[in-house]
């Protein structure tokens, strides 16, 4: 039996650790004009614009790779969508991204520091 574990998010086919937190929401975009009548008419622009908050821990090295993509104007984020069992690409930019190293954690040798990073997924 496979768990979503299983099925790694990937920046631009580089897999994610999975974060410790991964809030998506999906956006209706819409504008609404009203005619001379009165009635209003809708105007679907999009009707599944993802946004994705996200907190994870992560090493020196990983620390890294997140710094990078926080600088990029955008990349592909593939996310497993467990309804349909596929892969969805997105295009999305990484916003409002912020590190912090733990407490004590930078007498580490192995890792160099243990960071906890936060960021916000806005798709494009």
């Amino acid at each position: 039996m496979s768990s979503l574990a299983d099925f790694p998010y990937t920046f631009d086919n580089t897999p994610i650790d999975f974060p410790l937190t991964w809030q998506e929401t999906v956006k209706t975009i819409e504008t609404v004009n009203q005619t001379e009548a009165g009635t209003d008419v809708i105007i679907l622009t999009r009707a599944d614009k993802l946004s994705v908050s996200a907190t994870a821990r992560v090493t020196s090295t990983k620390l890294a790779f997140y710094d990078e993509y926080s600088k990029k104007k955008s990349f592909t984020l593939y996310r497993y969508d467990a309804g349909t069992g596929l892969y969805n690409p997105r295009t999305v930019r990484m916003r409002n991204y912020t590190r912090s190293l733990k407490k004590r954690s930078e007498g580490l040798t192995i890792t160099k520091g243990v960071w906890d990073i936060s960021y916000t997924l806005e798709e494009i």
